[in-house]
């Protein structure tokens, strides 16, 4: 797969003296249009886990998509991540997201290294159609 990579887009013209954006963020010119300049964000990498572990995205795609084939494919691998924790390797499955509609079901996984979740998945009888590896995630316990 090829690797995008982008460059920070540089001003057209200086701004106005003194022109602010959004809060005392200066304003830079972005072609014809005069766009605030947001601050930078970081990337909160998972919750409860440790952090030399990354998280890495697995993709399922279910033909046969029911609430019931959810709960069983999350509980085999929720066993499976505990089993690899309990032999030395800690895997977690974060989180998941259902999407019915597409027929697709994502897991948001935190371990050591993309082989650590491939053999989990293996291990609970699902394996992945697709690894993405070290996402970035922002997983939040309660909504604010």
């Amino acid at each position: 797969m090829p690797v995008l990579r982008f460059r920070r887009a540089q001003p057209c013209a200086a701004p106005r003296p003194g022109a602010k954006g959004l809060g005392t963020q200066p304003i830079k010119n972005v072609g014809f249009h005069r766009i605030p300049r947001a601050p930078a964000k970081a990337i909160v990498t998972g919750v409860d886990r440790r952090d030399e572990s990354a998280c890495f995205l697995a993709e399922w795609y279910l033909p046969e998509f029911t609430q019931q084939s959810v709960d069983d494919i999350v509980a085999r691998l929720d066993a499976a991540a505990a089993t690899a924790t309990d032999g030395g390797t800690p895997v977690q499955l974060l989180v998941t997201l259902a999407v019915p509609e597409d027929e697709v079901l994502y897991g948001v996984f935190g371990a050591d290294s993309p082989e650590a979740v491939s053999r989990t998945c293996l291990a609970a009888g699902a394996p992945h159609q697709r690894l993405s590896a070290r996402v970035g995630t922002r997983i939040r316990r309660s909504p604010r």
